[in-house]
């Protein structure tokens, strides 16, 4: 995989924002989730319904119809582990799903990475009361603090209740980049 150089990516095109390591990995596993290579992870996992919560959804990014809904807890998270590779980031990206059934969108999160030697969460990049993400299907590219780190394991966790003033969020698509 060889990512664009971040002067190169362009935040305001849907392709560049979306066409990461996340999407690398499932272009080249057929479009399928490759449980090989990505493990993800989210507040509620284990008492969703996996047909209401697809995860293939998020690989789907010109389809805002397609999300997966995160439980509606305290500091709501998403997350994905990559578990033969460590990345060092530059960049995260997130578009928000057709608002349905009450679902929200993310305004106020942290983007973290888990550094396995200290074992501690590394906030990578800080977003308070934004509204990119406000709009059914809004995007955006968030680059992140320069770290010299690699990772594994990647998550966005909720800081503050969503746009429609409760916890937990849907998302049509995510990568790293």
């Amino acid at each position: 995989f060889n990512q664009l150089s971040p002067e190169k990516i362009n935040a305001y095109n849907l392709y560049d924002c979306f066409h990461g390591v996340i999407s690398y990995i499932c272009l080249y596993s057929e479009n399928k989730l490759n449980n090989e290579e990505l493990e993800f992870h989210f507040s509620g996992a284990k008492s969703t319904n996996k047909k209401q919560n697809n995860i293939l959804n998020i690989f789907d990014y010109t389809n805002i119809n397609l999300q997966i809904k995160i439980s509606c807890v305290k500091n709501a998270f998403f997350g994905v582990t990559f578990k033969r590779t460590k990345i060092k980031p530059i960049a995260y990206s997130i578009r928000s799903d057709v608002v349905l059934n009450g679902t929200s969108h993310l305004i106020s999160f942290l983007f973290e990475a888990y550094d396995e030697i200290n074992k501690k969460w590394d906030v990578l990049d800080e977003r308070v009361n934004i509204n990119e993400l406000v709009p059914a299907g809004g995007f955006n590219l968030f680059f992140i603090r320069s770290t010299s780190n690699c990772y594994s394991i990647f998550r966005i966790k909720q800081t503050e209740p969503g746009s429609n003033g409760f916890w937990g969020f849907s998302i049509a698509a995510f990568d790293v980049h």
